[in-house]
């Protein structure tokens, strides 16, 4: 029996924040306390045009996968300059604002790179290297019910097309969970769920693993196995 992905929407995601919002250092009337004006910019920033300065902060997006295009625009010359040099370096830098440099990468014309931030004294280096795959700070997880009246033994399988990732056999009890560690690696995988017990039952799954896919979940029941996995309908950072 198969079951689709559940699609949901959702403001968070593993308790991390799913939505960049934005901070303005300017007053509620529009002006600084030397009544200065402060404009608002097309892209929703606020800028002092007397000290020149562009007055937006930003909270910090959790994302795992940051595409270098979806970034504020103030950081992407740190960013273009880090990926062009090997690193960029200022008494400024404000790459970390919007990033998680210990979770995220960034994502340029299909290439992941995984960011360094490190102070030397008042300067400040973003370092870019280039990474393989993308990963998440744990692996996915594949849960496993049993809902059924009887003893079942439960196999799953997880392969990315080339290689077994996964290939376990559980023996559960009635009403019995266990949980299978997945991978950690963004991607799109097959997911197969069989038993071996009783009248034998498989699900072959499109499993996946992102930021916006939640953990798989297999559940054996007198009706047969089947598979879900939740999908998260996100709002983008800085919007």
């Amino acid at each position: 029996m198969r079951r689709r992905l559940v699609l949901g929407a959702v403001g968070s995601l593993g308790g991390w924040s799913l939505s960049g919002c934005l901070d303005s250092a300017a007053e509620a009337d529009g002006t600084s306390s030397s009544n200065t004006s402060i404009d608002e910019s097309e892209d929703g920033s606020e800028n002092d045009p007397e000290n020149g300065t562009d007055q937006q902060t930003y909270e910090q997006c959790h994302f795992v996968s940051v595409n270098y295009t979806s970034l504020p625009e103030p950081i992407k010359p740190e960013v273009r300059a880090a990926l062009d040099d090997g690193q960029y370096e200022s008494d400024e830098l404000r790459f970390d604002e919007a990033v998680d440099p210990d979770r995220s990468y960034i994502i340029d014309d299909g290439t992941p790179y995984e960011p360094t931030v490190t102070t030397d004294g008042e300067s400040r280096r973003l370092e870019l290297q280039e990474a393989d795959v993308v990963r998440q700070p744990e692996p996915a997880k594949i849960a496993v019910e049993n809902r059924a009246e009887r003893n079942h033994e439960v196999r799953i399988e997880l392969t990315d097309g080339d290689e077994t990732l996964v290939d376990e056999t559980l023996r559960l009890d009635p009403d019995e969970d266990r949980e299978i560690e997945a991978t950690d690696a963004f991607g799109s995988y097959e997911l197969v769920a069989e038993t071996l017990t009783g009248h034998r039952e498989t699900d072959r799954f499109g499993f996946s693993v992102g930021d916006s896919a939640f953990d798989g979940s297999v559940t054996v029941s007198e009706d047969g196995i089947f598979v879900t996995q939740e999908i998260a309908d996100q709002a983008p950072c800085w919007s």
